[in-house]
């Protein structure tokens, strides 16, 4: 427990407050409503399936797990918002970050976090949102599976969507595949290659 706790203040310490709390709490309960309304929403919709289709299908099932993933990424950008504030400041008011006292240690972890938080905060996102797309081909699935060339047409898009899904998980770890102090030093081949 006291090793699990150590781990956990080295790599989640407190923010140092030199960023306007008053912003971050407003861009939290921005968070907070589109995250009730995200779950209002899919929770009407099991409700709704439920009480006229007495079953769940697969589609909902995906949906379900879309509504755990979604929780994650909520909590990790509840978390980070100071992190990602506190990296904001140093971006665009280094003056005011130097001014607070913070050091250079301090500032360092703090991008190490915001790096972790980003990555993390992405990759489950996009997992979320995966999940939502994959629920709808599921749907539609029954629409098309009598019609053989919709059909033909309807896989060639699942497979295009998967493929999209592993490079948009992996998106933040090609793009930057070193965190910390060591993130950003040296060329980035993989990344230009593909976009450019």
């Amino acid at each position: 427990m006291g090793e699990s706790l150590s781990l956990h203040s080295k790599f989640f310490s407190p923010t140092p407050t030199v960023y306007c709390e008053q912003t971050t709490d407003r861009y939290q309960v921005v968070i907070g409503v589109c995250f009730g309304v995200a779950m209002i929403t899919a929770t009407g919709r099991i409700i709704v399936r439920l009480r006229f289709h007495k079953t769940l299908r697969l589609d909902d099932f995906f949906l379900l797990f879309s509504c755990v993933f979604l929780v994650a990424a909520t909590g990790v950008l509840y978390y980070g918002t100071p992190s990602i504030y506190f990296g904001a400041k140093l971006i665009f008011d280094p003056a005011a970050v130097v001014t607070a006292g913070v050091n250079e240690a301090e500032i360092l972890h703090q991008a190490n976090l915001i790096s972790r938080i980003d990555w993390s905060y992405l990759a489950i996102s996009w997992v979320a949102i995966f999940l939502v797309k994959f629920g709808f081909l599921s749907l539609f699935r029954h629409l098309v599976d009598r019609l053989p060339p919709m059909f033909r047409f309807w896989k060639g898009v699942v497979v295009f969507t998967g493929l999209v899904f592993v490079f948009c998980v992996c998106d933040g770890f090609i793009a930057c595949s070193k965190q910390g102090p060591e993130a950003g030093k040296g060329p980035n081949i993989i990344y230009p290659a593909i976009l450019f």
